[in-house]
């Protein structure tokens, strides 16, 4: 098991975390900055706090049956300043610590977002955001997503939301200027507030 509970770091280099244990980034409130980016597709388990930044670098963690947990609110972005951004995927399920208390921010701008596990999986989550007004890359979440909210920004990306069992408690404003693409045959999204 390897915990870095770093509140601030910089490394250059990409890292590939190969270890099989658990895997613990971040602080509370914090910021690491992995500037080539980092691969976690080995650890049987991630938790993720706080700013998780790369300059542009691309972010890829988890797997189908390995469990990303937000131990506190998280941001993932792959780009600063100028840069063009990168991709991050993310693989398996992913939860809070308390019910629909933990916010998910993912920036990629470029960068294509791919999510392939139910997002607030045993435990909701609160806000999840989906790039920023600079986002031009596409956005796939292909799980239920069970949250208070999401947060989709006025940007110029494509969009596919196509989980079967999502509920998203608030209303939704779907801002992207590309396309929309919403549930699955015979599957059911609910949106309580409306969208």
């Amino acid at each position: 098991n390897l915990q870095l509970n770093g509140a601030t770091g910089t490394i250059t280099n990409a890292v590939t975390f190969l270890n099989t244990g658990t895997l613990t980034l971040g602080a509370s409130g914090g910021t690491q900055t992995y500037t080539a980016g980092f691969t976690a597709t080995a650890p049987s388990a991630t938790t993720l706090n706080g700013i998780i930044n790369t300059a542009a670098g691309a972010v890829s963690i988890g797997g189908a049956t390995q469990t990303i947990t937000l131990g506190s609110a998280t941001t993932i972005q792959t780009y600063s300043g100028s840069g063009s951004g990168a991709n991050i995927t993310i693989s398996g399920p992913i939860q809070g610590t308390a019910a629909n208390t933990q916010n998910l921010n993912l920036y990629s701008k470029a960068g294509v977002i791919s999510l392939t596990g139910a997002i607030g999986s045993t435990t909701a989550l609160g806000t999840v955001t989906l790039g920023d007004t600079s986002q031009t890359g596409a956005i796939s979440a292909s799980g239920a997503i069970t949250a208070t909210a999401v947060s989709i920004p006025a940007a110029a990306y494509n969009l596919s939301l196509t989980g079967n069992g999502s509920t998203i408690t608030n209303a939704v404003t779907f801002l992207n200027t590309g396309t929309l693409t919403l549930g699955a045959s015979g599957g059911t999204q609910t949106y309580t507030a409306g969208f």
